[in-house]
């Protein structure tokens, strides 16, 4: 595995790109400095509001050029990743794994606003509160004080993999506001509790679906339910 670095201060903070080589991934390079980062770093437009969210956060972003487009994953202080894929169909995307565990350490008493820049077409502002966090605890049960956003329930072949995912789409007509990853049926009427706290208190788009993977079954409302691990 061959690594560049290289520094950009966007942020307050430094950040720090990390480009990687791995099987069916190329990295630009000219004399031996990642060139992907000066493309990406063009794409990379955050408000002034979500700079203030995530500076000081951001530990490092690893960025690789695959034919014309670019992926990326964004690794902060809290252990949330951001999985960026750059290419002609959406030219950005954001998504947010959140753990609830460092999530509550930083969103403890705040309410954060996700405001996209004026490059981003993205509508109407999102917002992550604690009393979500603390709604969905309520309606999963101990387990998810005990690991997080994360269910696993091992009751002999019977395992539950509940995880809550934040997505920005640019220009995506399939938006889908909270994804809930699940590989058991006794997970599903969780995943719509969950689903009815967020629509009662988000102001999410119609777009999406809740869908069942296993089943190839589309259920209905804004939050995506696939299979996990």
């Amino acid at each position: 595995m061959t690594n560049y670095y290289s520094k950009v201060k966007d942020f307050k903070s430094e950040v720090y790109f990390q480009f990687w080589n791995r099987p069916g991934y190329e990295v630009s390079t000219i004399n031996g400095n990642g060139i992907g980062v000066f493309f990406y770093n063009s794409q990379l437009n955050f408000s002034d509001e979500i700079r203030g969210v995530y500076d000081g956060l951001i530990s490092y972003i690893k960025i690789a050029q695959v034919g014309n487009g670019v992926l990326a994953e964004i690794f902060t202080e809290l252990e949330t990743r951001y999985e960026v894929a750059i290419g002609d169909s959406v030219p950005f995307s954001l998504v947010v794994s959140l753990d609830r565990t460092p999530l509550m350490r930083f969103f403890n008493g705040k309410t954060v606003r996700l405001i996209p820049s004026s490059e981003m077409y993205l509508s109407p502002t999102k917002l992550v509160e604690k009393v979500v966090m603390e709604k969905i605890s309520g309606k999963i049960g101990n387990l998810i004080k005990q690991y997080g956003c994360r269910v696993i329930n091992r009751d002999d072949d019977t395992k539950a993999d509940v995880s809550i995912y934040l997505g920005l789409l640019h220009e995506a007509k399939n938006f889908s506001g909270y994804c809930i990853m699940y590989d058991s049926y006794d997970c599903e009427r969780a995943a719509l509790d969950i689903y009815k706290g967020l629509k009662q208190k988000l102001p999410l788009d119609d777009h999406g679906c809740i869908y069942n993977e296993k089943i190839n079954e589309v259920l209905k409302g804004v939050v995506s339910v696939i299979q996990g691990i």
